[in-house]
């Protein structure tokens, strides 16, 4: 199996912390979170990684190395220009286009979760992309799904309080889901991405996947953190003391 994950970002809102460190290289228990990431995936099949760098990429790429080290084999390609999460997958389709799926990761996520569970549904529900989604309420995102088989009936990135709001109306939604950026997904998923353009999964993808009631979500049992501001970074370091 193989795996892609996205370690381009800035890091902007992490402040010092991300000055000469690139958030995949920040450390929890002694280890990086990209390296839990790979110990996580290792346990669900995963041999080879595929990484895109653009921030401190020479950093990424000299701590990683080959991934040898760490039991995986690692590809790097370095991206002069962001191009959106849509674009750092896509840089990589011809080593995914022939695999059954692949997984997709945020460099900046870390969890405790299974990662076998997510394949089990995809591949029960014939999905062409499943994702894990968490329990919250001020999320950026927000989710609909069938409660008993997890079919996505909807979707919104990044809404105003007004859609936000008529999303809640419209489906009488109780629980708030959110995406949280693992996904498996087919390798048809490219054909919805252009070449070299600002292209994002959430907002640009899912809809079109959506749309063919073949996306899935699957409610994360363990914990998640996105390691995306100074507050999130020091609660995980916090929680995952002895739960890593």
């Amino acid at each position: 199996m193989k795996a892609v994950i996205l370690c381009a970002g800035l890091g902007s809102r992490m402040g010092k912390q991300t000055k000469d460190c690139p958030k995949p290289l920040l450390k929890v228990n002694n280890l990086t979170i990209i390296e839990w990431q790979i110990i996580f995936l290792k346990k669900a099949g995963v041999k080879e990684i595929f990484i895109n760098t653009h921030y401190l990429a020479k950093k990424i790429m000299e701590y990683l190395k080959d991934g040898d080290h760490l039991g995986v084999k690692i590809k790097y390609i370095f991206q002069k220009k962001l191009n959106g999460t849509g674009g750092g997958i896509k840089i990589f389709e011809k080593d995914l286009k022939n695999e059954i799926f692949f997984f997709v990761l945020y460099g900046d996520i870390l969890t405790n979760e299974n990662f076998n569970e997510l394949i089990d549904h995809h591949v029960n529900n014939d999905a062409e992309c499943t994702i894990y989604c968490h329990e919250r309420k001020n999320s950026n995102s927000l989710l609909h799904f069938n409660d008993n088989t997890g079919l996505i009936n909807d979707f919104i990135e990044r809404p105003t309080s007004i859609q936000r709001d008529l999303f809640i109306n419209k489906y009488k939604i109780s629980k708030h889901y959110a995406n949280s950026c693992i996904y498996l997904m087919a390798p048809s998923v490219f054909s919805y991405i252009p070449e070299n353009l600002p292209f994002d999964i959430p907002k640009n993808v899912f809809a079109k996947i959506i749309e063919k009631k073949k996306m899935y979500a699957l409610p994360i049992k363990k914990t998640r953190y996105a390691i995306d501001t100074i507050e999130k970074y020091h609660n995980a370091k916090s929680y995952f003391k002895g739960n890593l």
